[in-house]
């Protein structure tokens, strides 16, 4: 036996001497060298066998001892238990942990649950962590008072966390769970504190998920009403106003594809305008609002018809504006925004064959390709180096045949990694993961050194080099 288990023995076994009403096991000197050497032998970051025995000592030792020192073994007795609480160990009524101090272990939980959420969040979280994440946070919420001034926050974390699950699960018990605990954040806080739009904010986008996934019309409408709600209780000059407009936006057009109703367009519209007008220029929320006002501008080009010049105008003015106004020093909005142009562009140049508008819409993607270089990360500049291969290809036209593609890709090594069957025919990467053999043959002598710039630019494991590679 090793001297952590000898300790912890020696602990419990002084415990079950106090629980039978012997006092004095808890307060003898050996007790308290046994509860040292313990505690400095912890094994892990989180050790709850010996934590609850530690914890269960000093809770003892804090009834057994005159006022006026019983106030530093409660602190430590929470200190120990906390680990129990943040890892769901020894929560039963008959463990031995006092129902009483439950709020404050539910508080001292909060800082690590906070780490704990933003690690939930990266890309690659490994689901164990989503579920311990979701967990904690939930015993947080339970075991906190309904009139604790921090509850409405810590409800709204909740909501975050089970959103992220679902995000990475599809779960939709995790989206409705995460309804509810929004719900119940917004209740808790007055109409008239700050915090209050954000939950609105935050439910409006949940709302908006589920309908994606469930297509219920309720859910829809409860994200437009949520997100205009969110939008009156930002006042002008509000910092999240910009944000709150271009959610709403985005959830207006989503109502458009859904029912067609042009009141919803034409609402997304004001909304766009009004959320670049209300977002600092360098702000991401700025490029926020611009990219759901290209959306809604789209939607309204592909609404009236292919006659409607005015309209394609308008948004390439729109967009002009936007990409000369971002002020130095932000190259992932200037990077973004450019890139919205380009597209925007080559939309009218689908409309009007006009090679003005494809050659501009080049220049344009060019430019977000510095702007990208210049700071923006190796996964945004990869992502418009891939705009730009994009609109290369197309203004070169059909002037190679599959020979010259099949002579490239060999240089190159594997041409494309196939897709997974669940990727939707929509996806982007799906027409870059077909074989060019079997489709008309394309120009790519003029993106071959593009194509070898983006491999430089993303790292061989990255995701992002399937469509790139398949075009060599």
């Amino acid at each position: 036996m090793d001297k952590r288990a000898q300790l912890l023995a020696s602990v419990r076994a002084r415990l079950e001497r106090a629980t039978g009403g012997e006092e004095s096991a808890v307060l003898e000197a050996a007790a308290r060298a046994e509860v040292h050497g313990l505690a400095q032998l912890l094994s892990q970051p989180f050790d709850p066998e010996a934590a609850h025995a530690l914890g269960r000592l000093h809770f003892h030792r804090s009834l057994a001892l005159p006022r006026s020192v019983a106030g530093a073994e409660r602190e430590a007795a929470e200190r120990f238990f906390v680990h129990c609480f943040i890892t769901g160990r020894f929560l039963a009524a008959d463990d031995g942990i006092p129902q009483e101090l439950y709020p404050r272990l539910a508080e001292r939980a909060v800082p690590f649950a906070k780490k704990l959420l933003a690690n939930a969040k990266k890309p690659d979280a490994a689901p164990k962590l989503l579920a311990v994440t979701v967990g904690l946070w939930t015993r947080i919420t339970r075991n906190v008072p309904e009139d604790h001034p921090d509850r409405a926050a810590w409800l709204s974390l909740l909501g975050a966390a089970l959103r992220v699950r679902f995000q990475s699960t599809g779960d939709l018990g995790d989206l409705d769970a995460a309804v509810e605990a929004y719900e119940a954040a917004a209740r808790t806080v007055p109409q008239d504190q700050a915090h209050h739009a954000r939950l609105l904010y935050d439910l409006a986008n949940v709302m908006r998920m589920r309908f994606t996934s469930t297509q219920e019309p309720q859910d829809l409408d409860a994200a437009v009403a949520m997100g205009s709600a969110a939008v009156r209780a930002a006042p002008a000059g509000h910092p999240d106003r910009g944000a709150y407009l271009a959610n709403l936006c985005l959830t207006l057009q989503e109502r458009f594809a859904s029912s067609g109703e042009p009141d919803d367009l034409n609402w997304a519209l004001e909304a766009g305008s009004a959320s670049v007008r209300a977002a600092p220029e360098g702000n991401p929320d700025y490029a926020d609002g611009m990219t759901h006002l290209r959306g809604a501008l789209l939607a309204r080009l592909e609404h009236w018809g292919e006659g409607d010049s005015a309209h394609a105008d308008e948004a390439v003015e729109v967009f002009r504006r936007g990409a000369q106004d971002v002020l130095p020093g932000y190259p992932v909005v200037s990077a973004r925004l450019l890139s919205e142009l380009a597209e925007i562009l080559e939309e009218r140049f689908e409309r009007t064959s006009d090679p003005q508008d494809l050659g501009e819409a080049v220049e344009a993607s060019r430019a977000a390709v510095e702007a990208a270089a210049a700071g923006a990360g190796p996964l945004n500049h990869a992502g418009c180096l891939s705009n730009l291969g994009a609109l290369l290809r197309r203004r070169a036209g059909s002037r190679t045949t599959c020979g010259i593609w099949t002579r490239r890709s060999r240089q190159a090594g594997p041409p494309f990694v196939p897709l997974p069957t669940d990727t939707p025919t929509s996806s982007p990467a799906w027409s870059a993961s077909e074989s060019p053999c079997g489709i008309a043959p394309r120009a790519r002598v003029i993106r071959t050194t593009w194509t070898r710039q983006w491999r430089c630019t993303v790292p061989p494991c990255g995701t992002l080099r399937r469509a790139p590679l398949s075009e060599l």
